[in-house]
């Protein structure tokens, strides 16, 4: 209280009016995967995609966050946090995949395992003391041609985009060898995993083969072996196509009865039958007896993902995964489209131990969204499941019990099926995990009609296509039947692929609704986030009054624009701040208790128009 001791003017200010409580935000979000560069486990703020390559480089084969954030903002995302993972945690000191070559060692300009990815040949030069040095990553090549070892040296550092280079005092200045017949050769560590290439395979009969390139790109290869009755040709002479994104190769008239001689062939090629050595795989014989068998392999492997890659190390002394966000209040959505990246395909299903690491992770989003309250997790269907193993999935039963996606929380919504995108590096269209993509409508939506609007019937402005277009049987098997509450995404004739639901993974019937769920997330951290000027303020009628005044403004507002439900403002909410709600025992205690209740919006799924004969009849006047 200010002492008036002299005669005089006095002057002073007094609050007196409302403090209006601003709306919380609702779309930005937090992504986890791989990226080429950046640092690991800090999640940074990122606006466009623009910043996201300047901080974590751009796409990259076998991987899916750069996909992932370049489509949420396709879609109408704005801010979001991106996570970098497969360090070592933040204390890791990140080293760069390395080759040597003679007197010559190749470092990738960015640490870590994606290094791996950058192949190096050497040819000989037109003299005894040069070389020609060729470096390929994914479509992209350099070469540095005719040179000697320090020009190569010189040449490298000074043009070269993916790898740096130095004399390698082990190499007792000996110049690099010609590689074999043309074959290139992987750079190898980096820090991140194990020092060696996981190398993903796969076994035809007796012959195993494996992927020259390592981590999760190589689990996307395929060999395809035809009969020769398929192709028109004579027993026993067939025909092995291999692939991996956009590339193909094709051996013909390999001998099925000779095991040996399509393993010289995979690795050595043939010059007479103008047949080059395979870029794709290597060949060796396993000594199995088991019989070649004409039909389509996939490739299997080591995953670069680890559970606790995504749901943090709790060894280490500094958050990890998830736990990086929780300081980041203003995270809304969880998304991890990487989750997926790593998922190995056996006879075209999804391995059990990898469906066992994708249900770990998605109980650590949900759970880490339930902790933080105000967030809702984002999840992806498995690869390649049909609806009727989609709904055994989400459900646990069948061969899915113990790995399946047996969850019930309102913190979290489940999208199927994939969506195809149009790949800016191969230009094909490649599947992606719908995720990001979902996160991004959940922005647009937000910014058009309001966080209130269910975030359905939107077009994905990204997806060219799906991998599955389910029918309205199978959207009504995975939708409303036994409580799934699988978000379907359809392609509709005319009207383009849409997101056709929106409801979370809860069982109870009061936040089935996911707009509902984030609406009230909305309010809920409006109103707190703003009224933190109560804390410590005299527990009287005034600052009950007060209080109910700034509240009831701020749902003023909300139902102007048509977030809650009623004809008037004291149909759609009620605001109770008084003696009732703050009795003397409540108030000894410190306690000060404000009951808010309101009735929110909730979408027409379910539009139906009632429609018979009707006899107008007639009449007679006068």
């Amino acid at each position: 209280m200010p002492e008036y001791l002299s005669p005089g003017v006095y002057v002073e200010e007094v609050s007196t009016g409302p403090k209006p409580i601003s709306f919380a935000p609702t779309s930005v979000t937090g992504f986890v995967g791989f990226a080429q560069k950046g640092p690991f486990n800090k999640p940074t703020l990122v606006t466009n995609w623009t910043q996201f390559v300047q901080k974590f480089g751009s796409f990259t084969p076998g991987t899916f966050l750069a996909y992932a954030v370049y489509g949420f903002f396709q879609e109408g995302g704005s801010r979001c946090y991106v996570l970098r993972i497969g360090g070592e945690g933040k204390s890791a000191d990140p080293t760069a995949a390395s080759l040597p070559l003679g007197a010559l060692r190749i470092f990738a300009k960015t640490p870590g395992a994606v290094g791996r990815q950058i192949s190096v040949m050497v040819d000989k030069g037109e003299t005894d003391d040069k070389i020609t040095v060729t470096i390929k990553k994914a479509d992209q090549e350099e070469k540095f041609a005719n040179v000697t070892l320090q020009e190569a040296i010189n040449q490298i550092n000074e043009k070269s985009q993916f790898v740096k280079a130095e004399v390698d005092p082990a190499g007792n200045n000996a110049l690099p060898a010609p590689s074999p017949k043309g074959k290139s050769s992987n750079l190898m560590g980096g820090s991140g995993s194990a020092a060696d290439v996981p190398v993903s395979s796969t076994n035809i009969g007796p012959i195993k083969f494996s992927a020259t390139v390592g981590g999760m790109e190589a689990n996307t290869t395929t060999a395809r072996l035809f009969h020769p009755e398929e192709i028109g040709n004579k027993v026993p002479f067939g025909q092995l196509v291999i692939e991996r994104g956009k590339k193909t190769e094709k051996f013909n008239n390999v001998n099925l009865d000779d095991p040996a001689s399509i393993v010289d062939l995979i690795n050595n090629g043939n010059e007479q039958m103008g047949i080059s050595a395979s870029e794709l795989v290597r060949a060796e014989l396993s000594g199995s007896s088991d019989p070649i068998v004409p039909k389509l392999y996939y490739f299997t492997g080591v995953s670069l993902a680890k559970a606790k890659d995504f749901t943090g190390d709790k060894s280490l002394p500094e958050h990890t995964g998830f736990d990086a966000f929780e300081e980041f209040e203003d995270i809304s959505i969880v998304c991890c489209p990487d989750l997926m990246a790593g998922v190995r395909l056996v006879n075209g299903k999804v391995h059990p131990d990898d469906l066992e690491m994708i249900k770990n992770v998605q109980t650590a989003m949900i759970a880490h969204c339930e902790k933080m309250h105000y967030r809702v997790a984002v999840l992806d269907a498995p690869p390649n499941m049909n609806p009727q193993e989609l709904r055994a999935w989400r459900r646990g039963e069948q061969e899915f019990k113990g790995t399946g996606a047996n969850y019930d929380s309102d913190k979290a919504a489940l999208y199927y099926p994939w969506i195809k995108i149009a790949d800016p590096v191969s230009g094909k269209q490649i599947p992606a995990p719908p995720s990001a993509y979902m996160a991004g409508i959940y922005g647009r939506n937000d910014q058009n009609r309001g966080v209130h609007k269910a975030p359905a019937n939107e077009v994905i402005r990204s997806a060219v296509g799906v991998v599955y277009n389910c029918t309205k049987g199978e959207n009504d098997v995975l939708y409303g039947s036994e409580s799934c509450n699988v978000n379907v995404i359809r392609e509709f004739p005319g009207r383009g692929i849409r997101v056709w639901g929106a409801r979370t993974l809860a069982s109870d019937p009061e936040w089935k609704y996911l707009n509902v769920r984030r609406l009230f997330n909305m309010v809920e951290k409006s109103v707190g986030d703003s009224t933190h000027w109560t804390v410590f303020e005299p527990n009287d009628f005034d600052l009950w009054q007060r209080l109910k005044r700034d509240v009831s403004a701020f749902l003023t507002i909300c139902w102007r624009e048509g977030m809650l439900f009623g004809r008037t403002a004291g149909e759609s909410f009620f605001v109770k701040c008084d003696e009732e709600t703050n009795p003397r025992e409540l108030i000894d205690q410190g306690r000060l208790t404000c009951e808010i209740g309101i009735c929110p919006s909730k979408p027409a799924e379910f539009v139906v128009f009632r429609i018979g004969q009707w006899d107008g009849g007639t009449s007679v006047a006068e």
